[in-house]
């Protein structure tokens, strides 16, 4: 009975096999395959290289103005209320460690 199911279940297997090629055969007949063309893709490519590099550009500018406007205020706070500035530096120095310090808390409470 072994014998007879291993022969039978091997010949359904060949069945299918041959039906699968005999289908990929036919779409292969029927589907038609064309490669792109590579002086598009290459025009394509370089289109976006250019638009992040213009997009590059443009958010580096807006980071040096950014920069430059804080730099410029925190100087001119410096030498006209150096109170301020001692408050509003120090407030950026603690402020940013004593957040990390309370979200490490938060991760250890999760874990324990």
């Amino acid at each position: 009975m072994n014998k007879d199911e291993n022969l039978s279940a091997e010949k359904e297997e060949q069945q299918l096999a041959e039906l699968l090629r005999s289908g990929l055969d036919a779409l292969e007949r029927t589907v038609s395959i064309t490669e792109p063309d590579s002086a598009a893709f290459a025009a394509r490519l370089e289109e976006q290289r250019r638009m992040l590099r213009k997009r590059f550009v443009g958010d580096l500018l807006l980071f040096l103005a950014a920069a430059c406007s804080l730099l410029g205020v925190m100087g001119l706070m410096l030498f006209k209320m150096p109170m301020l500035f001692m408050v509003l530096y120090g407030a950026g120095f603690l402020l940013p460690a004593i957040l990390a310090y309370k979200e490490k808390e938060k991760e250890r409470v999760r874990e324990g």
